[in-house]
């Protein structure tokens, strides 16, 4: 992560904490590992305001400067919720090239999702539709013993059950509700159980 996140904040602690103020965000970038999509926020404001972080017209950009609005809030007292509304005609979610990445490959989409919840239950739903040419791979973690093998097929047993691993949630406490329209134009999709056989 680099830039320069500034403002001024001002309000009570204790029993009912209150904070009003801004924070700017400029020329900030990170470059998620999961992705390897760079992202940067070039000059923008959140305002905190009634206990909430309000986002809007929130524009997160991508390597190809294509803009990721976001709108809405999060509330962080008494307990932590929100609502954002996420929108973009184009935006890179996936731009990861790195040999020992698990997940690999360029993946563009148009975004017009929504989430909302608190620590305990996360709900997105709206619609993602993937732009042509997209193309990604998933590698397996997950150690295979081969069975047998012809010119054709290769057959091969899981470790321990007869499913693939997920990628772990990023908190297994939250319960995280999917209601998205998926639409794919035009894709690659390899899954990897062995990279040596």
């Amino acid at each position: 992560i680099s830039g320069l996140i500034s403002g001024f904040a001002s309000g009570t602690l204790g029993d009912m904490p209150s904070v009003e103020g801004i924070l700017i965000a400029e020329n900030v970038s990170l470059v998620p590992p999961v992705t390897g999509s760079p992202i940067r926020v070039e000059h923008d404001t959140l305002f905190l305001q009634n206990n909430e972080l309000k986002l809007h017209n929130f524009r997160i950009r991508d390597s190809l400067d294509q803009v990721l609005t976001l709108e809405g809030m999060i509330r962080y007292n008494p307990e932590l919720k929100g609502k954002i509304q996420l929108k973009s005609e184009q935006f890179a979610l996936l731009k990861q090239q790195k040999k020992d990445a698990q997940i690999q490959g360029d993946l563009s989409a148009r975004v017009d999702l929504t989430m909302e919840g608190d620590m305990d239950q996360l709900v997105i739903s709206g619609t993602l539709n993937t732009l042509p040419d997209a193309r990604v791979k998933y590698i397996s973690e997950k150690s295979f013993d081969m069975i047998d093998a012809s010119q054709i097929l290769t057959f091969m047993e899981l470790d321990g059950g007869d499913s693939l691993p997920a990628p772990s949630p990023i908190d297994p406490a939250m319960d995280i509700n999917w209601d998205v329209d998926l639409n794919v134009d035009d894709a690659t999709f390899e899954i990897m159980l062995d990279e040596i056989s």
